[in-house]
């Protein structure tokens, strides 16, 4: 909400210029079997939700990685290259304050690309603040409204435990903005607030889909938030382990109450 980022103009342009596949190729690889342990996608929710389908899939902006595309809209909106060497729109210079944790071996990644396509190709200007991770909270989430003017950028991974889209209401729903609350983007939109309120009174989930579909799609168009990845794990246990049912929303923590050792 504050700064160049609360242009969607930018938002989208950053989107376009952040090479998804090359970072997921480059940090998920498994050298040993070529494998990519993870997977890009354009939507906020479970790969296993009830809110995703192949027609929804096929409607999602894919942000294929596009300099000159990025390049466009931020000329078309009015951000172009000044005197300072920088895009400047009516005397500010477009610039982004990264907040990021130090020693993270995913920003270590991460920060070098958005230096090389963000900073040197689309002269964009990057400010990396490297902060302690309770910090980091502070900024985003705990006195954050103190904070909105400290950062434009950051990154936390986080995990998605259930396939109802509805988790996503407190990342997203505007009276989840404020200090102690979770819409870290501090992202508002009425109609997107609209169908989250209709969706959580809908049981029947076929009448629940298209609302969801609908805010993942002003998500994807809006750019509140870039999703990077989503990890696939594999878990390999010993045989004599039995009773262990794991799967991607019933971790091993959980599992362990019911499992024993065959002797």
């Amino acid at each position: 909400e504050y700064g160049p980022t609360a242009d969607v103009k930018v938002r989208q342009a950053l989107y376009y210029s952040f090479n998804l596949n090359e970072f997921v190729e480059s940090y998920y690889k498994d050298e040993k079997s070529g494998d990519i342990l993870a997977n890009v996608q354009y939507h906020p929710y479970s790969q296993l939700s009830w809110a995703v389908d192949d027609d929804f899939l096929g409607k999602l902006n894919k942000y294929e990685f596009d300099l000159e595309k990025a390049a466009s809209i931020l000329d078309e909106a009015g951000w172009t290259v000044g005197s300072s060497g920088y895009r400047e729109k009516d005397g500010q210079v477009l610039e982004l304050n990264i907040a990021a944790m130090p020693d993270h071996d995913i920003l270590a990644t991460l920060i070098p690309m958005w230096q090389r396509d963000w900073e040197e190709n689309l002269k964009i200007k990057l400010n990396v603040a490297y902060l302690e991770f309770n910090t980091m909270l502070d900024y985003v989430i705990y006195d954050s409204d103190n904070n909105v003017d400290k950062w434009s950028v950051f990154f936390l991974a986080t995990s998605i435990p259930t396939t109802d889209p509805h988790e996503l209401y407190p990342e997203f729903h505007s009276k989840e903005i404020g200090s102690g609350k979770d819409n870290t983007a501090r992202y508002r939109n009425d109609r997107v607030d609209q169908l989250f309120d209709e969706g959580k009174a809908i049981f029947d989930i076929e009448k629940a889909k298209p609302l969801y579909q609908e805010i993942a799609l002003i998500l994807n168009e809006e750019v509140p938030k870039i999703p990077v990845y989503a990890n696939t794990y594999f878990d390999l246990y010993n045989e004599k382990l039995k009773n262990f049912e794991t799967n991607s929303l019933f971790d091993w923590v959980a599992a362990l109450e019911e499992a024993y050792i065959e002797e």
